[in-house]
């Protein structure tokens, strides 16, 4: 067996998983090795290739048991990491702080709904005290509005590292199956030189009838089926570490876009919406004019709507960490059937 490992020059683009997933989340061997082949390897590593071949002369057992285990090991060590890197589950926290922030303003809305019922509302002083009751409503809310502003502004901070944690792990998960790949080139390349071995022996056989000429065939036959078995272990790992990559892009994706519209929300939105409000507080009371409701609804409305939007792209992002999960486990319980089924 090789004395060398085979190491990738380059990891696979991204665009050559997306070739061969075609859109969809279903893989196969074939619509792999149409992609990922000896000839589009470097010339390195198809260097590398070749040499590791030529010293792959004599198997026992063990040696075939263990080609390949190196990227297989690294690529379940990798699926154990990504639940372990991304354990805050900033998705769920901040989804949960956008809903309570809703649920505060929601609270001043139903106070100015009620109030707006009221066919006029005027600030006589025999009215002052319902348009206090909504000033009160409004700067409770605000106070409860700034503590989870300042909440979302730390997790929002995590949630950017994660997703530069998941950019780098999905760089790592294509660095394995490059290299994984490597292994079944090789193993690939190597049963056809082992086929033509045994067709030579076969034929020496039949001339020569010698005993030991039929255990020679014997053996390269038990070695053939042992190297088919072990590459088609390894082919069922890199299919499901395949699988895992768009899952991780698209949470990447929309991990970074949540976070652009928790800073939107923050720096903008809020905001614009604590002015208008203040601007019709204040212009109805220093004009002793009739309360805008309108604007105080319209407001209320825009920043709800908003905020629910935000809301959204997190419960999407829930469901792609729950699809990647169910990969993740797959892949999970598909290393001990590997090995069982390799021993």
């Amino acid at each position: 067996m090789a004395n060398i490992e085979l190491k990738a020059e380059t990891e696979l683009q991204e665009n050559e998983v997306l070739k061969i997933l075609g859109g969809s989340a279903n893989v196969d061997n074939d619509l792999i090795e149409q992609t990922i082949h000896y000839d589009m390897l470097t010339p390195k590593e198809q260097e590398a290739i070749d040499e590791y071949v030529k010293e792959m002369k004599h198997f026992s057992q063990m040696e075939v048991l263990q080609f390949g285990s190196g990227p297989q090991m690294r690529i379940a060590k990798f699926a154990d990491s990504i639940l372990d890197e991304l354990e805050t589950k900033e998705i769920k926290t901040i989804g949960e702080l956008l809903e309570e922030l809703v649920g505060k303003i929601k609270g001043f809305h139903q106070e100015v709904k009620e109030q707006s019922q009221m066919k006029r509302l005027q600030f006589f002083h025999k009215d002052k005290s319902k348009i206090n009751r909504i000033l009160h409503q409004y700067q409770k809310t605000q106070s409860d509005v700034e503590q989870i502003e300042k909440r979302l502004k730390e997790h929002r901070i995590q949630m950017l590292k994660e997703v530069q944690i998941l950019e780098k792990l999905s760089q790592k998960n294509l660095a394995n199956l490059k290299e994984i790949s490597l292994y079944i080139i090789a193993g690939e390349k190597k049963l056809e030189e082992l086929f033509k071995e045994l067709s030579l022996l076969k034929e020496k056989t039949k001339e020569t009838k010698e005993l030991i000429d039929s255990a020679k065939v014997q053996n390269l036959e038990s070695v053939i089926r042992r190297l088919e078995k072990r590459i088609y272990d390894l082919k069922m790992t890199r299919v499901v570490s395949l699988q895992m990559e768009p899952q991780m892009r698209l949470l990447k994706d929309n991990q970074a876009e949540i976070a652009e519209k928790v800073q939107s929300s923050l720096v903008t939105t809020i905001p614009l919406w604590k002015n208008e409000v203040m601007m019709a507080l204040e212009i109805g009371s220093k004009q002793k004019e009739m309360m805008d409701f309108e604007v105080l609804q319209k407001s209320n409305q825009q920043v709800l709507k908003a905020l629910e939007e935000v809301i959204s792209l997190g419960e999407k992002g829930k469901q792609t960490e729950e699809d990647l999960s169910k990969f993740e486990k797959e892949l999970e319980d598909t290393m001990p059937e590997i090995e069982v089924k390799s021993e």
